[in-house]
């Protein structure tokens, strides 16, 4: 009797441990669903990031040869195709979108800097495909999977053209109203927050005779009682 016991015990806890093996499988299986949904929407939302920015972003290898990879704007702008469309167009190489100079600097950083800080950062000029020279700031990172040995670089490049054209507008300006402030007979002041004088017009030499050092401080209020 007792045996008997045992043994549907023994059947009905088999029976248990079988069907928790199939609802840990159901659930292991949904969850790899939605861990592959959710790398497939992660990849085609960083797809669609990287063919709708107006930077240029391309993958290649650490001798800048072979582009593995160049989204739409790199491609139109620069001419910039990578090996699974260079059957179709005639590629531009890299070392054509800059300069000789700029293209063996960035070798040679590849090879020194990058390998330390895995990042390089700095502005040049490059050449588009119309002939059209383009300032740029750009950002290189080296990237290396040591379980497969793969090794490239990555580049984030990005048309400064129009903040170039404002800092040299902002310059202009500024020359220009430096130049009206250093010959007009107005006496003109600039304090900081705290009250501090950080500018006093050469006006104030000419027609008070007090030089800059005269009003540090509280400016001309350091006179008046």
């Amino acid at each position: 009797m007792v045996d008997n016991r045992c043994a549907i015990m023994i059947i009905v806890i088999l029976q248990f441990l079988i069907a928790l093996e199939r609802l840990l499988k159901k659930l292991l299986h949904s969850l790899n669903c939605k861990r592959q949904k959710y790398r497939e929407i992660s990849d085609q939302a960083l797809a669609t990031v990287l063919e709708e920015t107006r930077d240029f972003v391309i993958l290649t290898d650490e001798s800048l040869q072979e582009v593995y990879f160049s989204n739409s704007t790199a491609q139109k702008v620069l001419g910039i195709i990578d090996r699974l469309d260079s059957a179709h167009q005639a590629p531009r190489a890299l070392r054509d979108v800059y300069n000789l100079e700029t293209f063996e600097t960035l070798l040679k950083s590849i090879q020194e800097h990058l390998g330390q800080d895995r990042v390089w950062r700095g502005e040049a000029l490059l050449h588009g495909v119309s002939g059209e020279v383009i300032p740029v700031s750009q950002q290189i990172h080296l990237h290396d999977d040591p379980s497969t040995g793969l090794n490239f670089v990555s580049l984030v490049i990005r048309d400064i053209a129009k903040l170039k054209k404002t800092q040299e507008t902002l310059q202009k300006q500024e020359e220009f109203y430096r130049l009206i402030t250093e010959n007009t007979s107005d006496l003109i002041s600039l304090f900081d927050s705290s009250g501090d004088n950080i500018y006093s017009s050469p006006s104030y030499h000419r027609l008070l005779g007090f030089s800059s050092s005269d009003l540090e401080n509280k400016g001309i209020y350091n006179y008046i009682h």
